[in-house]
């Protein structure tokens, strides 16, 4: 489902043209973190997912 999505977005131009299914795979990558929690020290967590997911967002859309 995430796929036809991506494509969606990509021919609107809201997203790069990058193949959908690398950024499916980042996304879905990203989403992995809340389950390495505890690898993380107190506070850490937190900085870190916010910043990957900026990250990973500023990388894929079309400002």
């Amino acid at each position: 489902m995430l796929i036809p999505q991506l494509k969606d977005w990509q021919r609107r131009g809201l997203i790069i043209q990058e193949d959908a299914e690398i950024i499916a795979l980042a996304l879905i990558y990203v989403s992995y973190l809340p389950l390495h929690r505890d690898e993380f020290r107190k506070g850490q967590y937190t900085m870190v997912r916010d910043f990957l997911f900026d990250l990973v967002v500023s990388s894929i859309v079309i400002e």
